[in-house]
């Protein structure tokens, strides 16, 4: 598995009326990936033991994006 701080920050291009642009929370939460995420971690447990997860509110989808 890549480390994650080695991910680029996506970028989204969008031309859509009532599409909003991320926001500074989207970036903040993407830094505290950055920090809480590696090969055997994600937020203090362990990668293998993690089944789901769930996006809520995604907006963009700029969180899901820098996950792909």
């Amino acid at each position: 598995m890549k480390n994650i701080n080695s991910y680029p920050d996506p970028i989204i291009f969008y031309t859509y009326k009532g599409v909003y642009p991320p926001s500074d929370d989207s970036y903040l939460i993407i830094d505290y990936f950055k920090k809480e995420v590696d090969e055997n971690f994600f937020d203090g447990l362990p990668i293998n033991s993690i089944k789901n997860t769930l996006d809520m509110g995604t907006g963009t989808g700029i969180i899901a994006l820098f996950f792909q």
